[in-house]
């Protein structure tokens, strides 16, 4: 019995050294940052959020159908942000179909399965008085969420939805995380864990960053 209860302690114990690890890690150095945005974050509206759609919106442009649902909200569009991880030479997987999201509730068709592609961006969040930059995984409570650059700009018209960043892999987000799908999400697998003890009051100006991981 002791050494079960000694076992069980060292599990535990090193699960937390990880997510404090993970906690604590450093933005990417300077000349790995691709852009920076302007916008607001909303984390209370965001946990108040019901349904289907909670927690699949991270970052939206405020003239998109879906910002009023985003943890965050900004002055550049999804488009201007694509066009220009575009140009700087990041790769955009654009391998969702719209079926991903639209027969995401017919377990018949494989679409809502796929994982995005596309070369990683790490998202990371600062604002005035928040002790410096956070990044947006560890902010969401999803550490395991890798963002990649799904691109999808010709599906923009689609839905207009003017997603920066999913928490699942989206065909209407410019950037989204490999880690989940859309299935996951229909299923109730996507569980974002804010701490609002830790984040500022919704309507708090933020300054977001996009930065190159491995490429």
């Amino acid at each position: 019995m002791k050494t079960c209860m000694t076992w069980a302690t060292l599990v535990v114990g090193f699960s937390l050294l990880s997510l404090g690890a993970r906690s604590e890690i450093q933005p990417p150095p300077p000349e790995d940052l691709l852009m920076e945005l302007d916008g607001t974050i909303h984390p209370q509206r965001f946990l108040e959020v019901q349904g289907e759609p909670f927690g699949h919106h991270a970052i939206v442009w405020r003239g998109g159908r879906t910002a009023s649902r985003a943890l965050i909200v900004t002055e550049t569009s999804d488009r201007e942000v694509a066009d220009r991880l575009a140009a700087l030479g990041a790769f955009g997987g654009n391998n969702l179909a719209p079926q991903a999201w639209e027969n995401r509730k017919d377990r018949a068709d494989p679409s809502a399965d796929e994982r995005v592609s596309g070369s990683t961006v790490e998202v990371w969040v600062e604002w005035e008085g928040g002790g410096g930059s956070r990044n947006l995984a560890v902010l969401m409570g999803l550490p395991d969420a890798q963002y990649r650059f799904g691109d999808h700009r010709h599906l923009i018209p689609v839905w207009r939805s003017g997603c920066i960043v999913c928490n699942v892999s989206c065909p209407g987000g410019k950037i989204s995380n490999r880690s989940l799908t859309i299935r996951d999400q229909t299923e109730g697998r996507l569980h974002p864990k804010l701490n609002l003890k830790d984040l500022p009051p919704d309507g708090t100006k933020v300054r977001i960053r996009l930065y190159r991981a491995g490429w």
